[in-house]
């Protein structure tokens, strides 16, 4: 199942509750939780934010482990591969070979 599907109701209920919220607001609410460590909440604005566009690498090693604290250990292992394979692609896309002639 996918980390999508699994999050839903977590973004959903997130989203009810702050329904006029901007993306970056969602995200500005997801680190303030996790600095107070109420990973519950922490979890579920980051996934409503995850939602509306994808997340930046820091901020998925911030949902994978509110995941893992949560005992979401299949979530947090799934946001990790997402987490390196997003960092991967900006380190391939910034990439610029030389040429030697």
């Amino acid at each position: 199942m996918r980390r999508a599907t699994r999050v839903r109701g977590a973004a959903a209920a997130a989203s009810r509750r702050k329904e006029c919220m901007t993306t970056s607001d969602a995200l500005d609410r997801a680190r303030e939780s996790y600095g107070r460590l109420a990973w519950s909440d922490a979890y579920a604005q980051f996934a409503a934010a995850d939602q509306e566009s994808s997340l930046e690498p820091a901020d998925l090693e911030l949902l994978a482990t509110a995941a893992y604290l949560l005992g979401r250990d299949d979530d947090s292992a799934e946001i990790c591969g997402e987490r390196k394979a997003a960092a991967s692609d900006r380190t391939l896309a910034s990439f610029t070979p030389t040429v030697i002639a």
